[in-house]
């Protein structure tokens, strides 16, 4: 039995699994295909490798660069000191 049919009546939440291999097939059992979850895989290698991705992101949400944009004095070219948050402390506020 798979992980996922072990765990499936738990799971009442569930709308995406993706997996990180190319196919589904050992993923797929007959309450998943019949359900709305939505399943999704990586169709092909990526040339980046998803820890360098990962790392990225967590360093953009932690410094709160996706909004340095909307930082006061950020059109007239002058910025504040960049506020350098743990992931912990966001996954506290959220």
């Amino acid at each position: 039995m798979h992980v996922v049919q072990d765990i499936w009546p738990h799971l009442t939440n569930l709308k995406w699994i993706h997996s990180a291999s190319a196919g589904v097939e050992r993923l797929l059992f007959p309450e998943l295909v019949k359900s709305s979850v939505t399943v999704t895989n990586a169709k092909v290698s990526s040339t980046v490798p998803a820890g360098d991705v990962l790392s990225s992101i967590v360093n953009a949400v932690t410094r709160d660069a996706l909004l340095m944009h909307q930082r006061p004095g950020a059109v007239d070219g002058i910025w504040d000191a960049v506020r350098n948050n743990t992931l912990q402390s966001h996954a506290a506020a959220t």
